[in-house]
């Protein structure tokens, strides 16, 4: 009895469905000459062709579709520009065209209702703001009036530092820099009644902003789903954020509108960002609400706190090396900026190593004692929430280099290689913060590597109190150990312990030696030819097995050459290990020692596999981004 029903209902759809095709074919009946765009997916456009790194996706896409892409996110038309030559013409020729800049939901509600600078629409009002912005906050004559904050605020630091190097303290260099350039801005801006308890608040405002700012947004893309975005809790959120920041900043402008008939800020023109917007809005000559003063201050302090955030995480391998590679002398000590003090043996250490400090809240990297009366840690990386690991990831233990006397596992080029390493295999990282020489010379590196190993046979046991991130993620039976350079020797040396270790139910599946350093009192025929190496000559090589080895002992040490017996039955370890990678480059003065590493362990029955290339030079991967991925990509096929 449904049937004629049923007919009816599909008859008026269809005919609906027609009407509404033909009026979409009318509208488009104007031909417009659109770029090429790869084919779409209903209602999610192109965002199937777009992966976790955008450039690489632009890339792509241009590659096959040309230098201009027109790209459908959801519901909002995107253009992809991949030429400097449109470029040009977008951002010069037509930049009125293209004025406008794309306002999120949350941009929004943050900068109340786009009513700052930078996502301001295109016309009288952001011409006039722009022009105010130019002739009066951001002028030569405002800036040099606020020197006196400047010299105030380095006077701080200075003092801060003095009484801290007077009491032997430990000081984190990065933080005290960044406070003081956030004190500078935050007097500028809001004035010098602007309290510590008002700057941490800020700060933690600015940051939850900032979070938000990066948050995935279903009404950008998709509005008919505006309601997912209370679901997902965005929304609530927002409505938070927006109203600490009303408080917040309403409490400063009733401040600063109380003090005004008490201060007269013309007599040495210290007035800040706040009292100027206040004086031009009475004036009217912008018209300015509070949440324009607001959605503007905001624009600063938002910016700052984003290139805090970028300049902290920087990759500093580069500059390393070209220390390295800038200075001439001779004198090994002094290229490596150290000074040994034989008394003591201890080691002043003046070579450049950039820390990466872990934030509270970091998901993909934590710290953990290892060994508190040998103060040594670990650092363990886990791959981005992004990923959707679903499977056991591999354990991989690594150990930096240094030659055994510098750097350390929150060093910043250390720490962002096994960030590499734990998204791109995926895998979860163990990087082991082992102790320095000469302070501790060798084999403790070597007892703090079987602490390493210890610890992680400790979380495969301990199934209800262990690591979280081990119980998991984590695949006991697939280990590996690895090392660069010096900890490629440590790494070796861990795993001759490892086979005479009971590490049930941990398996360790392989061994991962990039550039490892060895060395012999004579010298190879790599060592000769490059004898003048600007980034590792033998002689720096010298002295680090110098500061390294056992006081007394010389580089014919069963820690330096592997092809000496040290009469433990050396050899028959050897041929215990597993299968073995070993990672070089023909440009590094290492490289035959390398070469006579492979052969020995092949001799002992070890299967090895080699990725050697041409050129290069000793750390080549922490300079070159292409050979990291490279290395990556050989490392992901051996694990």
């Amino acid at each position: 009895m449904f049937y004629p029903i049923s007919i009816s209902i599909l008859t008026i759809l269809f005919y609906y469905l027609s009407k509404k095709r033909k009026r979409c074919d009318d509208a488009s009946s104007i031909k417009l000459n659109l770029p090429p765009s790869p084919r779409t997916i209903p209602i999610i456009g192109n965002i199937h062709q777009l992966g976790l790194r955008l450039h690489q996706s632009f890339y792509r896409l241009s590659s096959k579709y040309g230098p201009l892409i027109l790209l459908n996110v959801g519901k909002k038309p995107v253009l992809v520009v991949s030429s400097a030559e449109m470029a040009t013409q977008i951002v010069k020729t037509h930049d009125l065209v293209f004025a406008n800049r794309f306002s999120t939901k949350v941009a929004k509600v943050i900068f109340c209702g786009v009513n700052d600078i930078a996502l301001a629409p295109y016309g009288e009002y952001w011409r006039k703001v722009r022009k105010f912005c130019v002739l009066e906050l951001l002028s030569i004559k405002r800036v040099q009036s606020f020197k006196f904050v400047r010299e105030e605020e380095v006077d701080k630091l200075i003092e801060k530092i003095t009484c801290s190097s007077r009491q032997r303290e430990t000081i984190n260099l990065t933080e005290m820099l960044f406070s003081m350039l956030n004190n500078i801005i935050f007097r500028c801006s809001l004035g010098d009644n602007f309290k510590k308890d008002y700057t941490d608040r800020f700060v933690e405002l600015t940051k939850k902003a900032d979070t938000l700012l990066a948050s995935f947004s279903f009404e950008d893309l998709f509005p008919w789903l505006h309601w997912m975005d209370t679901l997902t809790g965005l929304t609530g959120k927002l409505r938070r954020i927006s109203h600490e920041l009303d408080i917040f900043f309403n409490q400063v402008i009733d401040d600063h509108l109380l003090s005004r008939s008490h201060v007269d800020h013309d007599k040495h023109d210290k007035r800040n960002f706040i009292d100027l917007l206040l004086d031009h809005a009475d004036q009217n000559n912008l018209d300015l609400t509070r949440d324009n003063i607001k959605g503007i201050i905001l624009d600063g302090n938002s910016y700052q706190s984003q290139q805090q955030a970028t300049d902290k995480s920087t990759v500093t391998a580069t500059r390393m090396f070209d220390r390295l590679h800038t200075i001439t002398t001779t004198d090994p000590y002094e290229k490596l900026m150290c000074i040994h003090n034989p008394d003591n043996d201890t080691l002043i250490r003046n070579f450049p190593n950039p820390l990466t400090i872990l934030a509270e809240d970091d998901q993909t990297a934590k710290d953990i004692s290892l060994n508190p009366d040998r103060k040594t840690s670990i650092r363990i990386f886990r791959p981005p929430a992004e990923l959707s690991v679903t499977n056991k990831l591999p354990i991989i233990i690594y150990f930096h280099g240094g030659g055994f006397i510098l750097f350390n596992a929150a060093s910043t080029m250390s720490h962002n290689f096994c960030q590499s390493i734990g998204a791109h295999l995926p895998a979860l990282v163990v990087s082991v913060d082992y102790r320095l020489a000469p302070e501790s010379r060798l084999p403790a590196a070597y007892d703090d590597a079987v602490d390493a190993l210890n610890w992680v046979k400790s979380q495969a046991l301990d199934t209800s109190n262990g690591e979280p991130w081990f119980k998991e993620y984590a695949d006991f039976s697939r280990c590996f150990i690895m090392g660069c350079s010096a900890g490629g020797n440590i790494a070796y040396h861990a795993n001759l312990r490892a086979v005479e270790m009971d590490l049930e139910p941990v398996k360790i599946n392989g061994l991962i030696l990039h550039i490892p350093f060895f060395g012999s009192s004579k010298r190879t025929e790599s060592e000769l030819r490059l004898i003048n190496d600007l980034y590792l000559a033998p002689s720096l090589s010298d002295v680090m097995w110098e500061l390294a080895l056992p006081v007394g002992s010389d580089r014919d040490h069963a820690y330096c050459n592997p092809s000496i017996d040290d009469g433990e039955s050396s050899r028959i370890k050897v041929g215990l290990m597993n299968r073995c990678l070993v990672m070089g480059f023909y440009g590094d003065p290492l490289i035959d020692r390398q070469i006579q590493l492979v052969q020995m362990l092949e001799e002992n029955g070890v299967k090895v596999e080699t990725c050697i290339a041409e050129g290069g030079f000793h750390g080549v991967a922490f300079h070159d981004p292409k050979i990291l991925e490279t290395l990556l990509e050989k490392l992901k096929q051996f694990i």
